[in-house]
């Protein structure tokens, strides 16, 4: 981590954890085949030597095809990139180590317990394992699984597929939904109001005053629930309570943010693990609710805690030349967006000034010499005043300005009764030469590429609506596109907009920009990843049809993976997208170990069915052993309730249940693959096939300590 100027953190944590199950994967291979090696009556010596010389090359290749998964997460693009980058470095480097650890280290340690084991060799706990691995070979895996699924091998192909395309259709079809980066369970909750600029304080201090009382009546309500759960009419949701007048606490505020218009309550929670029963969702909607309307108010914005990239669940830019044309753009989408259920705290960032005076010159002023600089002089002399001239008093200079009365100041008819005086020393009605409105100004003017540019933001409630499905309403091109889920009746809403609006132009800010970014940048760099696992594959097996077996592991995790998401009732985000792309290296290991072995078996003569059935028994102990370390490693993050983990549940949840599903078609699909690839060479001549060729099992002799793997 030092080296590539990274900390220990939340992320660094969990590739730890989540590499935990993984770095015994090649330790459990040599581990096993070491001591099928030493059952086979090799001395502890010669089984160490050779067990890991024999797996040498497969568990090196399965540790780089993993170390390659994790490759595009390096490449992610946008700020979800930089948030995860910690995470592929770290499980590289520990795999890296791992596989020295396993052929160099390894070895020489199972060696040496080998020696102590000889004496102990024909112990009782020698034999209850090895008749219970024997029961369930014998009389469980074999006849009730991997002899009927390698039988009807186009049956159990047909069946993966079926799950593999369903498992997709779900997510195509909406039924489970995708959120960028999730909402978690935070501690903290805050409301953040903006009065126009120029406001009193003592305007924007009675606001605050409403919100503290409207949270006070919140805490009284929730309380309740939470003396009911614990029995402790001491505990109160809220911890601590900060309020602000005058500027807005968050991070990245600007200076239109800091003013006596602005102002925003801050809320401490009772931790999350603490209070299961009220969320910060909770508090948030009764709050809003409690706090009624605001007079005068401009922008009122509720949030809870929310850590990470992503930025607002909503977010449009919409750019112009004509700022009137884009404002008028800018509240027609405010007003779609609000149209959709779940929508909510729907706002944009066109801040308007204080009250100005906004002078036009008229032709008859050009006549008499005046220019419009001129008279907005004169105007701002007899408002602001002219400086007359200086009097010294000690060290300090005294102003004496000329300018109206009090009275008159204050009095807008004021000016359309003063008088401009010309160049040659006439006067003349204001009126005569310039026209004025009163308005307010602008307190910030924002421009993208020069074009005066208004962000519409809002917040979505994902258990009401959806983020993603919205803004694909928001942007269909066309009403007859029917690949994306109708909403409303207005859809294509933005390209009528900009139709409407000559000149205005959108782009798609927020979540929508960093989910386009991440997944590009992810599917480029996980097709280079396909073709590197595929190419190492080849390399190792000399084949162009095995690789494609063992890759057959990578969809059909996947249904293991949006199942999972279902079970623990979450929603498919970026980052099990981010965990499915490592879960391609990890479940290709099991498959590659398997392929392996059942290679080495036909090789020595064995019959294509006797040596998928063999090479399959082989592999059953140590596909199930590798399997339940990696799962074991990332249970302890799934069923973590801190508001850190909370993040990193998703990605977990894919790696887990995927490799669940993979392990199923490890043991079973595999097999009837190879025997459907021995089936397609015979036909066509390839390969004398002998997958027709069905033995009475019963005959051969197997020893499952001598063959265990």
């Amino acid at each position: 981590l030092k080296s590539v100027d990274a900390t220990i953190n939340m992320l660094s944590l969990f590739s730890f954890i989540m590499a935990l199950g993984i770095v015994v994967d090649d330790a459990i291979i040599v581990g096993e085949n070491i001591y099928a090696s030493y059952t086979r009556g090799r001395s502890p010596l010669e089984a160490a030597v050779e067990g890991a010389g024999q797996v040498g090359w497969p568990v090196t290749i399965s540790v780089l095809t993993t170390m390659v998964a994790f490759a595009p997460l390096f490449f992610v693009s946008g700020m979800m990139g930089k948030f995860i980058a910690i995470i592929p470095v770290a499980v590289v480097a520990i795999l890296a180590v791992s596989l020295l650890e396993a052929f160099l280290i390894l070895p020489a340690h199972i060696g040496h317990s080998l020696e102590g084991a000889e004496k102990r060799k024909q112990g009782i706990g020698h034999g209850w394992r090895h008749h219970m691995i024997e029961f369930i070979l014998n009389r469980i895996y074999e006849p009730w699984f991997i002899r009927p699924a390698v039988r009807f091998r186009y049956v159990t192909a047909a069946l993966a597929l079926a799950a593999t395309v369903f498992a997709l259709a779900s997510v195509a079809s909406g039924h489970l939904k995708f959120v960028f980066f999730p909402k978690v369970e935070g501690d903290d909750a805050s409301v953040e109001i903006a009065f126009p600029q120029g406001t009193p304080v003592a305007v924007t201090t009675k606001a605050v005053a409403q919100l503290e009382d409207a949270l006070l009546r919140v805490a009284e309500k929730l309380d309740s629930k939470l003396t009911d759960v614990k029995d402790d009419s001491t505990t109160t949701i809220l911890r601590s309570v900060l309020s602000y007048v005058g500027s807005a606490s968050r991070q990245g505020a600007q200076a239109s943010d800091r003013g006596s218009h602005m102002g925003q309550v801050v809320v401490e929670l009772l931790p999350s693990e603490e209070r299961e029963q009220v969320t910060s969702e909770d508090v948030l909607q009764l709050w809003r609710r409690e706090v009624g309307d605001i007079p005068g108010i401009e922008q009122i914005k509720f949030t809870g805690t929310r850590a990470g990239p992503g930025g607002a669940a909503l977010e449009v830019r919409l750019l112009g030349d004509n700022i009137d044309r884009v404002e008028q753009a800018a509240e027609e989408l405010k007003e779609q967006m609000k149209s959709y259920t779940g929508v909510f705290d729907v706002r944009d960032d066109f801040a308007t000034g204080k009250w100005e005076m906004k002078i036009r010159a008229k032709p008859e002023a050009d006549n008499l010499g005046l220019t419009l600089g001129e008279i907005a002089r004169q105007v701002r002399h007899a408002f602001y005043g002219a400086e007359a001239l200086r009097l010294q008093r000690g060290r300090f200079d005294i102003k004496v300005m000329v300018r109206y009365p009090e009275e008159e100041r204050r009095n807008r008819s004021t000016i359309e009764r003063m008088r401009i005086r010309t160049p040659r020393g006439g006067e003349v009605p204001f009126t005569k030469v310039a026209d004025v409105d009163f308005g307010r100004g602008y307190s910030t003017i924002k421009r993208v590429d020069r074009r005066r540019a208004i962000t519409i933001t809002a917040d979505v409630d994902e258990a009401v609506s959806n983020a993603s499905e919205i803004m694909a309403d928001l942007t269909r091109q066309s009403e007859s596109d029917a690949s994306a889920p109708t909403l409303t009746t207005s859809a294509g809403f933005l390209q009528n907009l900009i139709q409407r609006y000559p000149g205005v132009t959108y782009d798609l800010e927020g979540q929508a920009r960093e989910r386009v970014e991440s997944i590009q940048s992810l599917m480029i760099g996980f097709l280079y990843a396909l073709v590197a696992i595929y190419c190492l594959l080849a390399a190792e097996f000399r084949s162009y049809f095995q690789p494609v077996i063992i890759m057959c592991a990578i969809p059909v995790a996947l249904t293991g993976a949006f199942a999972g998401h279902v079970l623990m009732g979450q929603p498919i985000t970026m980052l099990s997208f981010f965990g499915i792309v490592a879960l391609s290296g990890i479940v290709v290991n099991d498959s590659l170990i398997l392929i392996d072995f059942i290679n080495h078996r036909a090789a020595g003569g064995m019959e294509a069915f006797a040596a998928v059935i063999d090479g399959a028994r082989s592999r059953l102990r140590a596909i199930i052993l590798t399997s339940m370390t990696t799962v074991a490693g990332l249970i302890p993050l799934l069923f973590e309730r801190s508001f850190q983990a909370q993040f990193l549940k998703p990605m977990a949840i894919s790696i887990a249940f995927g490799l669940v599903a993979s392990t199923a078609l490890t043991l079973l699909v595999t097999p009837s693959l190879y025997m459907i690839i021995a089936d397609i060479k015979g036909l066509f001549g390839l390969e004398a096939s002998k997958a027709q060729v069905e033995i009475d099992l019963s005959q051969l002799d197997f020893q499952v300590e001598e063959e265990s793997m």
